[in-house]
């Protein structure tokens, strides 16, 4: 019955009354038609305008999902073709970030042709799902009435019930939720769902934004329950399983790490290295649907903010159980790699093992050891292992240079290591300053990375693969247009656009002014690395296989595919076998952990700018130097020595200043300009700790 109404519907383009649809359909009860159409506007697959229906696209409505909201308009995606729609506010009908509406299209008649293109805007016809999302906020007092001004949910400031303005103050941080709406923004009310107090401290911030992204640190009871159950299964299949404990294994993290889930060995033989990479057999004691493997498949990821850590696993698993700490058996799921003395990898197994890590290396302190040998203060406890430790490194530089020649593409990146009190408050920020240790374990993983993708993709095995796309062909235009403008050659970059063309590039200008320039925007036209079922290789790696192996503590993709690999290796399952009882949910287990990284990474770069702000306190009119880090048409960011980031507003600027070709401001007038990688001076004029947000001048 839809479907005939439907074509009924879609025949009549000017409309069609429900008298008219029940002429048409005389040998149909009345009712059953009308009960019919009621409940296809209901689903928003016809709409009523004044006595007569239409389809969406007769009336040229389309939906739409509210992405931002600024001072004067609303941002909107079509959901039908993903493009940008403005909405003015006062076409909104109080539609709010979330929300999903139908909209209708204005046209604008301009008398002459306008210089730029203007964005399609739009008019809101009807709210069909109003977001219920949680946002964050701080109260302010205004004409003597409470209101929270929402940190990135809307510009407007909302009414808090009545009932509930004694509960909070002025400056407190909260998460609140919409209560009761309102086309008037000003008039629309909202509910606080929880007080976080002082915004003006960087961990209530964090705290605040931890909540209304529904992360917490703590697990579900039953998720506690099965975890302490678990410790039981450390004595199971022992018998099978090869025993390393006597082999010089350890691992090498940063100091604080307690989530270690990879040690490594190596050993030189005549012609070949063997490399063993042993990682934390954290599928054996994590039961397929159980309540922990529904627990860390939701989470995805373990989320390392400036002031916690919010684990993927309870701590029973990820800083015990699992975690492979010195002097103690721990199960491991072992992968043994024979490496040429060219870097070729000639062989490869797999092994289920028990180990026994002989030391917690540190990167700081075996970096300290490389460089001062004997002199260094660590010497006496790593002395046993400096045999093994030069061969690491022996080893590492063989594949650092096969890197190099696959032209792997090497953007430098800036890091922020922050050291805390006991009450949280930022005592330094500094640069993580990356040494060899930390080159030689990253090599070792992405050549086991490497090695197990390609083992999975030889074996037809359903999997998750690390995946990084070839740039989009409008990013490399927008590059090439850059570098057209810089007068640089970029004849090789085409449609099929080659790692080796970005990183020739870099490591042509790796010495000059240009290369701060050059490592931004081939920055900026790199796609997103993410997980998917597909196999289609990682295009900054230069590599055609990939995967993520190595951390099954802290990444679900990783514990997910030591699953399908012991059922393969150790199990002896069949691919058929295999498929049926995984493949279903590979799809979607990609999918969600991608999302669920994305949303780490914005939790944890959030989090940095809070505590970075905090640091500032106190200093406003200091000077500071540093280099300028990015530049857009509004401004210019600059980054002090200390990797702090804040912005300089375009309005701070002299009025002589424009935006050229769109990589530097430049004053004529002032004989000046400003483009990435210049050192200046600045001065601090404001902070903004809730947001992580910090505003300089410069000094001239």
């Amino acid at each position: 019955m839809r479907n005939i109404v439907l074509k009924i519907i879609k025949k009549h383009k000017k409309g069609i009354s429900l008298n008219e649809i029940s002429t048409l359909l005389k040998d149909i009860d009345e009712k059953k038609i009308k009960r019919t159409i009621l409940n296809l506007v209901e689903k928003n697959k016809i709409v009523k305008q004044k006595s007569l229906y239409f389809l969406e696209e007769q009336l040229n409505l389309f939906k739409v999902e509210i992405l931002k909201d600024f001072s004067g308009f609303l941002i909107a995606k079509n959901l039908k073709d993903c493009s940008t729609i403005l909405i003015a506010k006062k076409f909104s009908k109080g539609a709010l970030v979330g929300d999903i509406a139908i909209a209708k299209e204005v046209i604008y008649k301009p008398k002459k042709k306008p210089v730029i293109k203007r964005l399609k805007e739009g008019k809101i016809e009807k709210i069909i799902k109003e977001s219920a999302k949680p946002f964050t906020g701080i109260v302010l007092k205004k004409q003597g009435k409470m209101f929270i001004k929402p940190d990135d949910f809307s510009k407007s400031l909302f009414k808090i019930r009545k009932s509930e303005e004694n509960s909070v103050a002025v400056y407190d941080k909260v998460v609140a939720k919409i209560f009761k709406r309102n086309r008037k923004y000003e008039e629309t009310v909202c509910t606080i769902l929880k007080n976080f107090n002082n915004s003006k401290k960087a961990s209530n911030c964090v705290d605040a934004m931890l909540f209304s992204q529904g992360v917490s640190s703590s697990f579900p009871e039953e998720v506690i329950k099965e975890s302490k159950k678990v410790k039981n299964k450390i004595n199971k299949d022992l018998k099978n399983r090869l025993d390393l404990t006597e082999k010089i294994i350890f691992t090498i993290d940063g100091k604080t790490a307690k989530d270690l889930d990879d040690a490594v060995s190596v050993e030189k033989f005549k012609e070949y290295y063997i490399l063993g990479v042993h990682i934390a057999d954290v599928s054996h004691f994590v039961e397929p649907f159980g309540f922990i493997d529904n627990e860390a498949k939701k989470r995805g990821t373990s989320i390392y903010c400036a002031n916690k850590v919010i684990p993927m696993l309870p701590k029973e698993l990820s800083c015990d159980l699992c975690s492979l700490n010195p002097n103690e058996k721990k199960l491991c799921f072992s992968v043994f790699l024979k490496i040429g003395f060219d870097g070729k990898l000639l062989e490869y197994s797999f092994k289920k093992t028990i180990i026994s890590s002989k030391i917690k290396g540190v990167y700081e302190e075996i970096n300290d050891l490389l460089e001062k040998k004997e002199k260094s203060e660590y010497f006496k406890k790593y002395e046993k292992f400096i045999p093994t430790i030069n061969v690491m490194v022996e080893l590492y530089r063989i594949l650092k240079e096969k890197k190099k020649k696959r032209n792997a593409v090497e953007i430098e990146t800036k890091e922020s290591i922050l050291k805390l009190d006991e009450n949280e408050n930022v005592v330094s920020v500094e640069e993580k300053k990356n040494g060899v240790s930390e080159e030689i374990i990253e090599e070792f993983m992405i050549f086991s990375n490497s090695a197990v993708a390609e083992f999975a993709k030889k074996n037809k095995l359903p999997f998750i693969f690390r995946i990084q796309p070839a740039p989009k062909q409008e990013k490399v235009e927008s590059l090439k247009e850059i570098l057209k403008k810089l007068n640089i050659p970029h004849k090789n970059l085409n449609k099929k656009i080659k790692p080796k063309n970005l990183e020739d590039i870099l490591e042509k200008y790796k010495k000059t002014n240009l290369f701060y320039i050059l490592n931004k925007n081939i920055l900026n036209c790199m796609e997103k690395a993410e997980y998917s079922e597909k196999q289609i290789g990682h295009f900054g790696l230069a590599l055609k296989n990939y995967s993520h192996f190595t951390s099954p503590i802290r990444r679900y993709p990783d514990l997910f595919i030591h699953r399908i690999l012991s059922e393969y290796i150790f199990n002896k399952k069949n691919i058929v076998y295999i498929k049926t009882k995984y493949k279903k949910y590979i799809k979607k287990v990609a999918k969600t952990s991608s999302a669920a990284e994305k949303k780490a990474m914005l939790i944890e770069r959030t989090s940095l700018d809070c505590f970075k702000a905090e640091f500032l306190k106190g200093k406003i009119g200091e000077k500071f130097k540093g280099r300028i880090s990015s530049i857009i048409d509004r401004g210019i960011f600059v980054m002090l020595e200390n990797t702090i980031e804040g912005f300089v507003s375009l309005k701070e600027l002299h009025n002589s200043f424009y935006f050229e070709n769109n990589i530097k401001f430049v004053s004529k007038k002032l004989a000046t300009s400003y483009e990435i990688g210049q050192e200046v001076e600045v001065i601090l004029i404001n902070l903004n700790i809730s947001l992580g947000k910090i505003d300089f001048k410069f000094e001239n």
